[in-house]
């Protein structure tokens, strides 16, 4: 079962560094306008029950697919986010994109999510 690609945030329960399969965490490391390099990414933010309920459908959906995803925190000053794009993303998170695509945002459709991905990845 393919684990997440991640990087830890500031929150408690955060793998170390070393242990980036431990699950969902926003990428710090990329220049400002990149996303982490995975199939499926998360955009959301803490205390958003919306949010909570979309990581629990990525998370099952890509573990039946095998596909990699990870999670951006939006409110994360060192999420690889621009200050425009941080602020349209802000207003409907959680947001899903699929290979740089938006698939959905606000409640996310389990299956237009599968669709996305049992499409060829190169296809927008």
């Amino acid at each position: 079962m393919p684990e997440p690609v991640s990087e830890p945030t500031a929150e408690p329960t955060a793998a170390p560094a070393a242990a980036p399969s431990a699950g969902p965490t926003a990428a710090t490391t990329a220049a400002p306008a990149a996303v982490p390099a995975a199939r499926v990414v998360l955009f959301g933010r803490a205390g958003c029950h919306l949010c909570d309920a979309a990581r629990a459908l990525v998370v099952r959906v890509c573990a039946e697919t095998g596909d990699a995803w990870v999670e951006v925190d939006v409110d994360d000053p060192a999420a690889p986010l621009t200050p425009s794009r941080r602020d349209d993303l802000g207003e409907l998170v959680p947001v899903v994109e699929v290979d740089g695509v938006m698939r959905g945002y606000f409640r996310i459709d389990e299956n237009r999510l599968r669709r996305a991905l049992a499409a060829d990845p190169r296809t927008p």
